[in-house]
């Protein structure tokens, strides 16, 4: 699904370290280019995921991640993050249940983005995945999805001063969203 920022984070910075589900998809995002390294790690087995990670990156530190990973291993963003150089950049790409208005963890952002909140000063940013609101309701594609986060990733990168919380396509109101998916 993010194989448009991919194609752009390689194009901008050279090398990419990407995770995939399977197997093909990772064959896919190899076939970008020879910059783009593509490998078959599945987060549910985080002690795994981030040994595969963690041998491709090595000691060298990262200036920008990109990380869709579920929230039930939360603890890899902790990782993720640690990784990323202290002037890097660390951009967590987040589903739609965050926006939940009663328990979202991203609620806050979204119905008062203007005012101060506790990530304000952190160089992690997140980008909330919505809906388009047209012919009744639909997801976002992963080609919308993959061209808005290197679009998002591009303008934090020029104004770091930017909010740290975005979305993409609707994420209220919370009961016009489509059918499936929560």
């Amino acid at each position: 699904m993010l194989a448009e920022s991919v194609r752009w984070c390689s194009e901008r910075f050279g090398r990419v370290v990407a995770t995939c589900h399977t197997e093909q998809s990772a064959a896919r995002l190899r076939a970008i280019g020879s910059n783009v390294v593509a490998v078959q790690a599945d987060w549910s087995r985080p002690e795994e995921w981030w040994r595969t990670v963690g041998a491709i990156l090595g000691d060298a530190p990262v200036a920008l991640a990109v990380a869709w990973i579920h929230s039930a291993a939360g603890h890899l963003h902790e990782q993720v993050g640690a990784a990323v150089h202290e002037d890097g950049l660390f951009v967590r790409v987040r589903g739609h249940a965050t926006a939940t208005p009663e328990r979202g963890e991203l609620a806050a952002w979204i119905d008062a983005p203007d005012v101060p909140h506790a990530l304000s000063d952190r160089r992690e940013r997140h980008i909330v995945l919505g809906w388009h609101d047209d012919d009744g309701g639909r997801w976002l594609s992963s080609d919308e999805i993959g061209c808005a986060v290197a679009q998002l990733v591009e303008r934090w990168l020029a104004d770091p001063t930017e909010s740290p919380v975005a979305w993409v396509g609707s994420v209220r109101p919370w009961e016009r969203r489509p059918p499936g998916w929560g």
